[in-house]
């Protein structure tokens, strides 16, 4: 072999690093995508390059034919987000102008790649030492004195206090001190707080990656928060999915495990709506999700149900969708792990009434919230739930005819909660209304 291409095994073995997520079952009929190295017009062609991709370091490597070419194709997947992954890591190694392909049947496995069998250039969002959180040697930290002090002002002080206390420990510690793993992480949660995300991340990643020594707990959590900077700060979804799979695979509890779950899930549906993807498959993840996560554990559960029934309303099938959302309200009313979720299932139950026409339903729905949701009820992804309410309502209104009531409400929405996603459709609604007014009333 020659040197240029040992070199390249070199990084793959380094580098070389499992996404394909195996822990829960694929039920038929999930999309199924592949990274296709290269096309041949021969069959010895493609096997003599297949073998040339597995020296190089790439597993497992498969042909094809298709049509009248032999194809060189690398994995099998369930999901387009983890061959994007690879085929991106693939061709930014310079090894291939790979790119993912959908195959409408299994030709080498009836079941995608597993993490042990997948070998590529995609470096790990995480650098992990073991293979479990479980294999840690530091649990957590109870009975450590500087721990329970730091946890009293916590409970008791104020955040300034608190964060001045962690800083102090911080100058006090060894990197080889889990203390110094906690505290980090504890700053980083005040740094998300006050809307400093870089200098969470700065924080968190030396703990995620066992630069510094934590608990195991503390290493999980700093995990956890890295993979939603990189959603909600970094807007990288590719990565912020990488990211929970691989936390996913490294908890060993059960709970988190299917957070993860339902985060990648969500993380699916917003990358089916760039392009990446299929919403079938994002409702596939839900419905696996659905099946593994444990009965009590209902905020996960909830919203697992949420993002599979916004799916459908985002197909345009919004009768099922509103089906769906009618069902998860009466499942979910008087739960209060719930009210959040709660919430936002009769929202739904508005938006998909609205989406069918069905104003009436919408306008009651609306009401009704407003009537009940205190000003303070909880949000749900960013959306404040008395603002969306007035929003449909107002819109409602106009639908059916009543202008000045319609105009009044959007106006005080516009006015009053201008920051919102609400408020931006209230005023987009409101000059679609006031043009089709001026046109009846020509």
């Amino acid at each position: 072999m020659g040197s240029a291409r040992f070199a390249l095994l070199l990084l793959f073995i380094l580098v070389s690093h499992p996404i394909a997520s195996e822990i829960l079952p694929i039920p038929p009929g999930t999309p199924r995508y592949a990274v296709q190295l290269a096309a041949f017009e021969t069959a010895a062609e493609a096997e003599q390059a297949a073998e040339d991709f597995r020296e190089l370091g790439l597993s497992p490597v498969h042909t094809l034919q298709i049509d009248s070419w032999h194809k060189v194709l690398f994995g099998i997947f369930s999901y387009r987000a983890d061959a994007t992954l690879h085929s991106h890591a693939i061709r930014s190694a310079g090894i291939a102008e790979s790119f993912v392909v959908s195959l409408d049947v299994l030709p080498f496995s009836d079941r995608p790649s597993s993490s042990a069998e997948i070998s590529s250039p995609l470096p790990p969002i995480f650098t992990l030492e073991v293979a479990s959180a479980r294999d840690l040697p530091i649990s957590d930290l109870h009975g450590n004195p500087t721990y329970e002090e730091l946890e009293r002002i916590d409970r008791e002080e104020s955040d300034e206090r608190y964060r001045q206390e962690l800083l102090a420990v911080l100058d006090q510690v060894e990197d080889d001190d889990p203390i110094t793993g906690y505290a980090l992480v504890n700053l980083a949660i005040l740094d998300i707080a006050s809307g400093e995300r870089d200098a969470a991340l700065a924080r968190l990643l030396p703990v995620a990656n066992g630069e510094v020594a934590s608990a195991a707990s503390h290493r999980v959590m700093a995990m956890r928060r890295v993979a939603w900077l990189l959603h909600n700060h970094s807007v990288d979804r590719l990565r912020a999915y990488q990211a929970y799979t691989e936390l996913e695979r490294f908890t060993c509890s059960e709970s988190l495990r299917g957070i993860c779950v339902r985060d990648r899930a969500g993380l699916l549906m917003e990358l089916a709506l760039s392009n990446i993807g299929t919403l079938e498959e994002c409702r596939d993840l839900c419905e696996l999700g659905l099946a593994a996560v444990a009965p009590d554990q209902t905020q996960t559960r909830a919203v697992l149900r949420l993002i599979a029934m916004e799916t459908l309303a985002h197909q345009m099938r919004h009768s099922e969708a509103l089906d769906e959302a009618t069902a998860l309200a009466a499942d979910l009313e008087g739960d209060p792990q719930v009210e959040r979720e709660w919430w936002m299932s009769r929202i739904w139950i508005g938006r998909c009434a609205a989406d069918l026409g069905d104003w009436a339903l919408a306008r009651e729905t609306a009401r009704s919230i407003l009537d009940e949701a205190p000003e303070d009820a909880p949000q749900f992804a960013g959306f404040p739930v008395r603002a969306e309410a007035m929003y449909l309502l107002g819109l409602s209104l106009g639908c059916e005819g009543d202008r000045e009531a319609s105009r009044q409400i959007l106006e005080h929405l516009i006015e009053n909660h201008g920051d919102t996603q609400s408020a931006r459709q209230a005023r987009e609604a409101l000059q679609s209304l006031e043009r089709n007014w001026s046109l009846d009333e020509n």
